[in-house]
């Protein structure tokens, strides 16, 4: 069986090379399981699940997440529909109730009941998924609002624990309403130029593929500009196999080491940058542009 994980393309491109390791179960209850937990869906696009389409958030949403405690910068949400992530669960092992510690897929209206959720608590996540923007409702006025419509959650599934990367067969993107086999140009960098990152032109990403090495399966090297402050010094960003690092564009000297650590052929990424700076103090502007657009003075 395939089943799919929907998420933004920044997100994707950490999944494809450490794997699911991130993801929570909220109980009815208010608690949260410790386990990481992975969602899944049968379902062959992402809406009506509730996922963040990069629209403005809502009134209610955006006081609901500062009342958790988030403090968002701006009103804009994350694009969670742009890549379609298929799951060959084939490898994945089986939720077994009497070995709950184990982990292991299960349908999320299995792990609901097994958990003693009442019935209306499944219900009432599928007709949020149809109105995410009225986050405020009670259960009552959200499962009224619901009555007669199809909602999702009889497709989604829960995987307790995390999920190697081996286990991802296909990925697919989101372009004018349609999911096809994945094309950065098409599919990655409009989402990333969407959330103020701004990767080298297509003739440069070539020549890099020299110096990248062998990418795992789905891996997509990139260097790329980010403006993350103000006064932040111009860089650009390379990140390939989890070593993610810059190199100041005026100096040419490694600027900071995020992850990872830079590779043994550093020098030549040095050159790569000194024979290219015009072009990357280019990516620079736009991506200083890009913070104030994000966030205005």
């Amino acid at each position: 069986m395939k089943l799919n994980h929907y998420t933004s393309f920044t997100l994707a491109r950490s999944i494809f090379i450490r794997g699911f390791i991130i993801g929570n179960y909220h109980t009815e209850y208010g608690g949260r399981l410790d386990s990481v937990v992975i969602w899944l869906t049968s379902s062959g696009n992402a809406n009506g699940h509730g996922i963040p389409d990069g629209s403005d958030f809502s009134k209610a949403q955006l006081e609901a997440m500062l009342k958790s405690g988030e403090k968002p910068k701006n009103n804009s949400s994350h694009n969670k529909r742009a890549i379609k992530i298929i799951i060959d669960t084939d490898q994945l092992r089986k939720f077994n109730k009497k070995k709950p510690q184990a982990g292991g897929l299960i349908p999320f209206l299995e792990f609901s009941k097994y958990l003693d959720e009442s019935p209306s608590f499944g219900k009432s996540l599928g007709a949020r998924g149809l109105f995410p923007e009225l986050i405020d409702l009670s259960r009552t006025e959200i499962l009224k609002m619901a009555q007669g419509l199809k909602t999702k959650e009889s497709t989604w599934y829960v995987h307790v624990g995390p999920i190697e990367p081996a286990c991802i067969s296909a990925v697919e993107g989101l372009a004018d309403g349609v999911y096809t086999p994945f094309d950065f140009e098409r599919h990655g960098r409009p989402e990333l130029l969407a959330s103020g990152i701004h990767p080298a032109p297509a003739e440069l990403t070539s020549k890099l593929n020299s110096l990248w090495g062998n990418p795992k399966p789905f891996e997509i090297p990139m260097a790329s500009c980010f403006c993350a402050s103000p006064d932040e010094v111009p860089n650009v960003e390379f990140d390939h196999n989890g070593n993610r690092w810059s190199v100041e564009l005026d100096s040419l000297a490694v600027k900071k080491i995020y992850t990872g650590r830079p590779p043994e052929n550093r020098q030549a990424y040095l050159d790569f940058v000194s024979e290219n700076t015009s072009i990357f103090k280019c990516l620079w502007k736009d991506a200083v542009e890009s913070y104030y657009r994000y966030y205005p003075k």
